[in-house]
């Protein structure tokens, strides 16, 4: 997200993540050749050995941070390397970075509760993590569950969850950061309530409604933890953005810890309750969080907040 500019971020938090799909499809193939699930773990896992030397080799450092950190001779080499892959002439002050002002003290990730406006920011973005990680894998592990092949119903998952990497992109600079958080969640939240009536009222005819509510949920879930990532990245300002995309990040595993012990609730409670409560839970606190998130900034097209106080006046 710092290595483009504000026209290409969505691109840059888009595609990166269709290839976490492609790793869906793929452990579909590899569930469905191996089915002992020790196995299965070493499968999937032994291709992450080598990907931290890929990273070391391959990615540049973010010159933007370098820049905020005082390093500007190592952020001006990246830059001048970028320049002439992209057939770019620069200047000599650009180049080097001459007369370039910048505040480079190290700020701590916890300013951002000493600020009223900045803590209300942080805790609805914590609360959007929190949520889209709880009602995605809450959806994703229960795929089990749905009528039919569970090889199948993972495979539409999938392709569901890329079709709404596809639409994010298509849309996500026209309709704005803000808005089109809102409507993942809430089109996710509105799916998982309306499965309450096929789920309980329906018959074995209509199992094929629960389903399609289930992948729409999935659906607005997947893009609502997309356009966070983006809207995280921009949020918050460049002295902290690691940290808090860190934090952020410990938001949505406690979400996801918290998923599959919702979704067991019908093993604690009675019948009808046991099926409803998991759903109005994920259903009711995905529409919470994003309308919470129309108190937030619109970040598109917008330059990043580098510093805190960057950060205090962004959006006003």
């Amino acid at each position: 997200m710092e290595l483009v500019g504000p026209s290409k971020r969505r691109f840059a938090g888009i595609i990166i993540h269709m290839f976490w799909c492609v790793g869906l499809f793929l452990e579909t193939g590899l569930a469905y050749g191996i089915r002992e699930w020790s196995y299965l773990q070493m499968a999937i896992a032994t291709p992450s050995a080598p990907m931290a030397l890929l990273y070391i080799v391959l990615l540049p450092e973010s010159a933007r941070w370098l820049i905020q950190r005082g390093r500007t001779q190592e952020a001006a080499q990246i830059i001048q390397q970028v320049a002439r892959k992209n057939g770019v002439t620069l200047t000599e002050k650009a180049q080097n970075l001459n007369d370039l002002e910048v505040e480079t003290k190290e700020q701590s990730i916890w300013l951002m509760f000493t600020h009223r406006t900045l803590l209300t920011r942080s805790l609805i973005v914590f609360f959007n993590w929190f949520v889209a990680s709880m009602v995605y894998y809450g959806l994703s592990l229960n795929v089990g569950d749905l009528s039919g092949n569970i090889y199948l119903n993972f495979f539409l998952s999938a392709v569901v969850e890329l079709l709404s990497y596809f639409f994010l992109l298509a849309l996500l600079d026209v309709t704005g950061r803000k808005v089109m958080q809102c409507f993942s969640m809430v089109l996710g939240g509105a799916a998982c309530i309306a499965a309450i009536f096929p789920v309980l009222y329906g018959s074995d005819s209509i199992a094929w409604v629960t389903v399609v509510l289930s992948q729409t949920g999935k659906f607005g879930a997947s893009a609502a933890f997309i356009v966070i990532y983006v809207y995280t990245a921009e949020i918050f300002p460049t002295v902290m953005r690691n940290s808090a995309i860190g934090l952020c990040s410990i938001c949505a595993r406690l979400g996801g810890i918290l998923a599959p012990y919702i979704g067991d609730l019908d093993d604690l409670l009675e019948k009808d309750l046991g099926i409803a409560l998991p759903l109005l839970i994920f259903g009711g606190l995905s529409v919470a969080a994003g309308l919470l998130v129309l108190l937030l900034p619109e970040t598109s097209n917008k330059v990043l907040p580098d510093t805190i106080e960057d950060a205090k006046h962004f959006g006003k």
